[in-house]
C-alpha cells in the first residue's frame, strides 16, 4: 500500500516540479485571443507599409506563440527576415506617434530575439522601459481599427513580460 500512495505522490508531484525547473508557460487563451484579434484586424490593412509592418509583425508572434520556451536557433533564423523587414520598415515612418509606438515594439522584439534563454535583468528592464512606452503611445490612439491591432499587440507583450 505504501508504494502505490508514493506512486501517487509522484505523479502528482512530478507536474509541479516541473514547473519549478522552468518549463515553460504555454501560450494561453488570452494570448491566442489576442493574437486571432491583431492577425484578423491586419487582414484589413490596405496601406502597403503598414500593412508589411503588421504581417512581419504576425509573423514574428506566430512563430515566438509557437515556440514560448527557449528559442532555437532555427527559430530565430526563420523570422529573422520578418524581423529585417519589419526593422527597414520602422526606419521609414515619419508620423512620430506611430514611429515611437514601433521604435519600442522592435526594441521588444530586438530583445527577444537576441537572448538564448531567460532575459537578463538588464534586459528585462529594456523591455519593461520599450514596453511601458508602447502601453502610453497605445493609449492615445484614436482611430478604432488601428488601436485595435495595438491593443492586441500589447496585450500579447504583457502576457510574455508577465511569463518572464
Amino acid at each position: 500500500m505504501r508504494l502505490i500512495n508514493c506512486a501517487v505522490a509522484l505523479v502528482v508531484a512530478s507536474p509541479a516540479l516541473a514547473w519549478s525547473q522552468g518549463t515553460p508557460k504555454p501560450a494561453g487563451p488570452e494570448m491566442k485571443a489576442a493574437f486571432d484579434s491583431m492577425q484578423a484586424n491586419v487582414a484589413q490593412i490596405t496601406v502597403p507599409a503598414e500593412r508589411e509592418r503588421w504581417q512581419a509583425n504576425v509573423a514574428l508572434w506566430q512563430m515566438r506563440l509557437g515556440h514560448m520556451g527557449k528559442l532555437a536557433k532555427a527559430d530565430i533564423a526563420g523570422v529573422q527576415a520578418s524581423f529585417d523587414a519589419m526593422k527597414g520598415n520602422v526606419a521609414k515612418i515619419t508620423e512620430p506617434a506611430e514611429k515611437e509606438r514601433w521604435l519600442a515594439n522592435r526594441d521588444l522584439w530586438q530583445i527577444t530575439l537576441r537572448q538564448a534563454g531567460s532575459p537578463s535583468a538588464a534586459d528585462r528592464k529594456r523591455m519593461q522601459t520599450a514596453f511601458d512606452a508602447m502601453r502610453g503611445n497605445v493609449a492615445k490612439i484614436s482611430a478604432p481599427a488601428e488601436k485595435g491591432r495595438w491593443q492586441a499587440n500589447r496585450d500579447l507583450w504583457k502576457a510574455m513580460l508577465d511569463r518572464m
